[in-house]
């Protein structure tokens, strides 16, 4: 057996059934190398459904944290980062699961450089979709303009980290939610590079956009606004100036939208001076985003 050891990471909230598919799909998994994983449950009470959970998994080397007190989404997170005992780790949310030959990918690992996979939302038709059963990993550099345009994957998921480079540089910052994920690959990729696979490995909980209230989404479009400007500023970035526009226009297009629901009740930083400009007003409506993307990314 391989001599690296692993910490799988799953903090969980009251969701004991998804809690089970995501152990399942560790289970499933071939592994050939030392590895943990450690639960933090931040439902206190959820104990007893979460141990009944794990009973099923007696033959997983688990160790398993109740929290008394509610510590946050991101530091749940923080709070794992910290118990683990693993060279490298991957978190994995409770609703998140790891496919088949997940794990080929760790043979890859390189020093602290941060390794990923592509992920799709746990749909059905994604749940059905053939993957390529294969260990051939074609790898792609990460930089930061790959970063400007967010996340290839939902939150941590698929990823591999170095463990005591993350204690070293900070772990999630709370304050920054919900971009503290983002905010933090950019500091571990500047930090010790990264890249990601070309195949898709892992699937993420479903969305229930309905869910999220106009306030929220706005606050979410504030704190992203103002760190792509952070990471526009930093000079490292290719285009800036048409960087800072398709921003700009972007941010106006999604702004103006939340703005025109009569739910919206906050009061938010956000930069909306653009949308008086009559032209601009027009433009939003056929400017297309992801041809910008691709051409400038």
């Amino acid at each position: 057996m391989n001599s690296m050891f692993i910490s799988v990471l799953i903090p969980t909230f009251n969701r004991s059934s998804d809690l089970r598919n995501c152990l399942k799909s560790v289970l499933d998994q071939d592994w050939t190398l030392n590895y943990e994983i450690i639960i933090s449950e931040n439902d206190y009470s959820n104990e007893r459904a979460t141990k009944k959970v794990l009973e099923e998994f007696s033959m997983l080397p688990i160790n398993i944290f109740i929290q008394k007190k509610n510590l946050g989404m991101f530091g749940n997170w923080n709070f794992l980062i910290e118990k683990a005992k693993g060279e490298y780790f991957t978190l994995l949310n409770d609703d998140d699961v790891l496919l088949p030959m997940w794990t080929t990918v760790l043979s890859k690992i390189n020093g602290r450089q941060m390794l990923g996979v592509l992920a799709l939302e746990n749909t059905p038709t994604n749940k059905l979709q053939s993957y390529e059963n294969d260990s051939k990993h074609i790898f792609k550099d990460i930089t930061l303009n790959d970063l400007y345009w967010g996340l290839w994957t939902n939150g941590t998921l698929g990823s591999v980290f170095h463990t005591d480079t993350c204690k070293d540089m900070g772990l999630f910052n709370p304050n920054l939610y919900p971009i503290s994920d983002w905010e933090f690959y950019v500091r571990y990729i500047e930090k010790c590079g990264g890249k990601v696979s070309d195949k898709t490995l892992a699937l993420f909980g479903r969305i229930d956009s309905s869910a999220i209230k106009i306030d929220t989404m706005l606050g979410d479009m504030e704190q992203s606004y103002f760190f792509r400007d952070q990471l526009i500023a930093k000079k490292k970035l290719k285009n800036n100036l048409t960087l800072q526009l398709i921003k700009n226009l972007f941010y106006a297009k999604k702004y103006s939208i939340c703005r025109a629901s009569n739910e919206y009740n906050g009061v938010h930083k956000f930069p909306n001076a653009v949308l008086s400009f009559a032209p601009t007003r027009i433009l939003l409506r056929i400017f297309p985003m992801r041809l910008a993307r691709f051409l400038f990314k």
